[in-house]
C-alpha cells in the first residue's frame, strides 16, 4: 500500500514540476525540487525493493520466521512514506494544503499508519532486542570472561591485545574483504556490495562491543537500541536493492541502469550514515549529547511543561 501511494505521489509532483513555473523557470529545470523529486524517487523504490525480498522469503520457506524484516520493511515504508507526501506538499506549495486536494487527503491519512499495529519506536527497540539477544546467545561465554577480568584475566588480555594489534592494521591498511560479495552480483555493482559487506561489518563490531561493555543493561539505553536497529535497517534496504537492481541488469529489464545509479547512490549514503550511528554507539554519552537530552528532558518534566522564561520576564 506504501509503495502504491508512493508511485501516485511521484506521479503528482512530477507533472506539477513539468507545468508549473517559478522566477521564470520549469520547476522541472531547478536544483531543489530535482532533490526532493530523487529523494521521493529512490525512497519509493527502496521501499518496494524491501517489500520484494521480505515477500520472497516468505514464499521460499515453509514455516518461515520474518519477524525482524517485516518490522524493518514497515518502519522503513511507513517513515519514508510521510516524507515523500511531505516533499510532494512542498513541491505543490499552499495548493497543496487546500481541503479535498489528493496531496492533503494522503498527508492527513498516512500519518496514522506509522502507529498501527505497533508504533515505529516500539518496534525499531523490539527489532534491535531481538537482534542482541540473539548475539548473546552466540558470544555468552565471551562475553562473561571479558566482564569479569579478575576470574577470567587471559581472555581480558588477549581480547585488548587483539584490538590494538586490529586499531594498528586498520591505521597502516583499507579495510579488507572476507566474503567477496561484489562476486555475487552483477560486476557493475562491485562497489556497493563493498559497501554493504563493510557495512555488515561494523554492525558485527559494533554489536560486540556493546554487549561487552554493558551487558544485559543495553536493553534500558533504548537510544543505543535505537541507533542498532537504524544500521540494522540501512542493512537490509542495501541487501534488497543490490538483490534487484543486479537481476535487473544481469536480465536486461528496461531501465536497469536507472536502478543501479539509484543503488549506487543509497549505498554510497547509506554507508556514511552507518559510520556516524557506529561512531555515536563507540562515544560515551556526554559526547553524543544523549546524557544532556536526558537531563534537560527529566527537568523539564520536573517543570510539567515549557521550562524557560520569557526574556519579558525582566526589562530594566
Amino acid at each position: 500500500m506504501c509503495v502504491g501511494v508512493g508511485k501516485f505521489l511521484i506521479q503528482l509532483a512530477s507533472e506539477r514540476a513539468i507545468q508549473r513555473e517559478s522566477f521564470s523557470r520549469k520547476l522541472m529545470d531547478q536544483g531543489l525540487i530535482q532533490k526532493r523529486l530523487f529523494h521521493m524517487e529512490i525512497d519509493t523504490y527502496t521501499m518496494e525493493s524491501m517489500t520484494y525480498l521480505t515477500s520472497g522469503i516468505l514464499d521460499s520457506f515453509s514455516m518461515p520466521v520474518i519477524s525482524i524484516e517485516s518490522a524493518l520493511t514497515k518502519i522503513f515504508a511507513t517513515d519514508r512514506l510521510y516524507r515523500i507526501a511531505n516533499d510532494c506538499l512542498e513541491i505543490f506549495g499552499v495548493e497543496g494544503i487546500e481541503i479535498g486536494h489528493p496531496v492533503e487527503q494522503y498527508l492527513r491519512d498516512i500519518r496514522p499508519w506509522s502507529m498501527f499495529d505497533v508504533p515505529n519506536d516500539v518496534l525499531r527497540l523490539l527489532t534491535a532486542w531481538e537482534g542482541v539477544m540473539s548475539v548473546s546467545t552466540v558470544i555468552h561465554d565471551f562475553v562473561r570472561k571479558i566482564r569479569n577480568p579478575i576470574h577470567f584475566p587471559g581472555t581480558k588480555l588477549r581480547h585488548l591485545l587483539t584490538g590494538w594489534t586490529a586499531q594498528a592494521q586498520a591505521m597502516r591498511a583499507p579495510f579488507t574483504f572476507k566474503h567477496d560479495l561484489w562476486e555475487k552480483v552483477h560486476p557493475s555493482l562491485g562497489i556497493p556490495a563493498k559497501d554493504l559487506e563493510y557495512c555488515v561489518f561494523v554492525l558485527r563490531n559494533v554489536t560486540k562491543e556493546t554487549l561487552t561493555k554493558s551487558g544485559r543493561d543495553i536493553i534500558d539505553n533504548q537510544l543505543y537500541l535505537r541507533r542498532l536497529s537504524e544500521i540494522v535497517m540501512e542493512i537490509f534496504a542495501m541487501t534488497a536493492m543490490l538483490g534487484r537492481s543486479s537481476r535487473a541488469y544481469s536480465i536486461g529489464l528496461k531501465n536497469c541502469e536507472h536502478e543501479t545509479e539509484m543503488t549506487f547512490l543509497y549505498c554510497k549514503h547509506a554507508r556514511l550514515r552507518i559510520d556516524k550511528l557506529a561512531k555515536e554507539i563507540h562515544e560515551h554519552g556526554y559526547k553524543t549529547g544523549d546524557e544532556h537530552l536526558q537531563h534537560l528532558a527529566k527537568r523539564m518534566l520536573i517543570a510539567k511543561g515549557y521550562p524557560i522564561t520569557t526574556p519579558l520576564e525582566r526589562t530594566y
